[in-house]
């Protein structure tokens, strides 16, 4: 397969992507705007319907993260990035572009992303642990 030809492929499929989770987040806009609350329902009823709506809320922020990755991977597609590692430039594998159309980094780096991303979340812990015994 040529590079142009992948690099179609993966445009198709990154578009689809983004026509389904769009379809979703109207679907999802429905549900927020049908989802009046009464107030003359119990404790129970109002406390579920926030839920669902908190929910509903962070579905759609979970939605725009995905939009936004879709977005730049088209725009890399365009500018003849896409398929390289943000980080050391290397190709990344056509396995893992398989699986993750929108990876940014090859396996080895995101390896050494999700490494880094856990020892700053656990200084963080660290940082509120020692905060609140002061």
């Amino acid at each position: 397969m040529t590079r142009k030809q992948q690099l179609n492929k993966y445009k198709k499929i990154l578009l689809a992507s983004s026509s389904t989770i769009m379809e979703q987040v109207d679907l999802e806009k429905k549900l927020l705007a049908s989802g009046e609350v009464n107030f003359r329902g119990d404790e129970i009823d109002l406390a579920s319907e926030q839920r669902n709506q908190e929910f509903i809320y962070l579905m759609g922020e979970r939605d725009k993260r995905k939009l936004d990755q879709i977005q730049i991977s088209l725009e890399k597609i365009e500018s003849g990035d896409f398929g390289f590692c943000d980080e050391c430039g290397e190709a990344i594998s056509e396995k893992r572009l398989s699986a993750v159309p929108c990876a940014s980094f090859c396996i080895d780096c995101q390896e050494k992303e999700e490494v880094f991303s856990k020892i700053n979340a656990s200084n963080l812990d660290q940082d509120s642990t020692n905060f609140k015994s002061e």
